[in-house]
């Protein structure tokens, strides 16, 4: 008997709802999911018994077991289709401090590869580690959706691919980053990013590429805005990084970032390239910093490129103890101690500056 309870009126001989047809197994279907679901009798549907899932599906089922045939889905396409959207709403966590998932810890836990969090505004004071490929996106004011880490760095990347939009993002932790990236591809846009101990952001390792865009980088206490190290690769670009303790963005061991459409300025030294570090400078605002505007030494050997580098306490640009680079087509005006200090042997390709 217990069949019958997934079989539409049609084929229980109610003639007035027409011979049994393809709408038929739409009925049927319905009742079948929902059994699948919630592990109880389809007889008559309940949606809290569907409250972990997105509306749409009980509304779906609903119209499957529609006792009119002509009240259920026209054609199997639809049903496919509405499925299909389903899909995709089911992939979205959401957090909140007063709702099912209250902190984003529990939502990567939570999350499948490929799934979406987005976090409404609140304080979060947890470390997260990301651990799987996922889009961690804030929705609402940047300022008011908050990760505060206290034992750890904010963001630890620990798999192949990630996104991380719209967070403020505060390492309040002693000797951490707000974000450490060790491996794979995090992107990082719209965040507001600092850090009352080391660097804000550290990119390392040569497998690791970060992608920093439209991002607010500043007050590392103890550190720089941006540290790429351990041949670490990456592309910063239209980011505001500023009053920083160290270098608005530090580049040693090996390390090529491409630096593009920046503002770095009121650190201790605008861009520090050291230790065979080197990486592309292109178009950036580098100002008022309280040393040099770019600081290069021991084998360090970057490309810097229609740069506007001016205001900065020493020089615009000061190479020595073995550096190196490529200065071209830069605007090396309004330093207080000039545009240049190159010590001598330091090899420093020079055109088309101002100076």
């Amino acid at each position: 008997m217990g069949t019958l309870l997934y079989a539409p009126p049609e084929q229980m001989g109610e003639e007035r709802y027409g011979k049994p047809g393809a709408k038929s197994d739409f009925y049927a279907f319905g009742a079948t999911l929902y059994r699948l679901m919630t592990n109880e009798s389809p007889r008559t549907l309940n949606p809290r018994r569907l409250s972990d899932a997105p509306p749409e599906l009980f509304d779906l089922l609903c119209h499957c077991k529609e006792e009119n045939p002509r009240l259920r889905p026209e054609k199997a396409a639809e049903v496919v289709k509405r499925l299909e959207t389903i899909l995709t709403l089911a992939m979205t966590i959401v957090v909140s401090p007063t709702g099912n998932c209250q902190t984003i810890s529990a939502a990567i836990k939570k999350a499948k590869t490929g799934d979406c969090i987005l976090v409404k505004p609140g304080v979060y004071q947890e470390d997260l580690v990301i651990d799987k490929s996922l889009k961690i996106i804030g929705d609402g004011e940047v300022a008011d959706i908050v990760v505060e880490s206290q034992n750890a760095n904010c963001i630890m990347m620990k798999t192949d691919k990630a996104l991380v939009r719209g967070l403020s993002l505060h390492n309040r932790a002693e000797n951490g980053y707000a974000v450490d990236m060790p491996q794979g591809q995090l992107t990082l846009e719209y965040c507001d990013i600092t850090s009352d101990s080391l660097t804000c952001v550290g990119i390392h390792g040569s497998e690791t590429e970060g992608i920093v865009s439209h991002c607010q980088i500043h007050d590392s206490k103890e550190g720089s805005g941006v540290y790429v190290y351990k041949n670490g690769t990456g592309q910063i670009e239209n980011c505001d990084i500023f009053g920083n303790a160290y270098a608005g963005i530090e580049i040693k061991e090996g390390g090529n970032p491409v630096i593009q459409h920046c503002q770095i300025h009121d650190n201790q030294v605008g861009v520090y390239v050291w230790e065979n570090g080197t990486g592309r400078i292109e178009n950036c605002d580098i100002f008022g910093n309280a040393l040099s505007g770019i600081q290069i030494r021991e084998g360090g050997n970057p490309v810097i490129q229609k740069c506007t580098i001016k205001q900065n306490s020493y020089w615009a640009v000061f190479v020595y103890d073995g550096g190196a680079g490529t200065i071209e087509n830069c605007d090396l005006r309004d330093n207080d101690k000039g545009a240049w200090d190159i010590e001598s042997g330091c090899q420093v390709r020079r055109s088309g500056n101002k100076e």
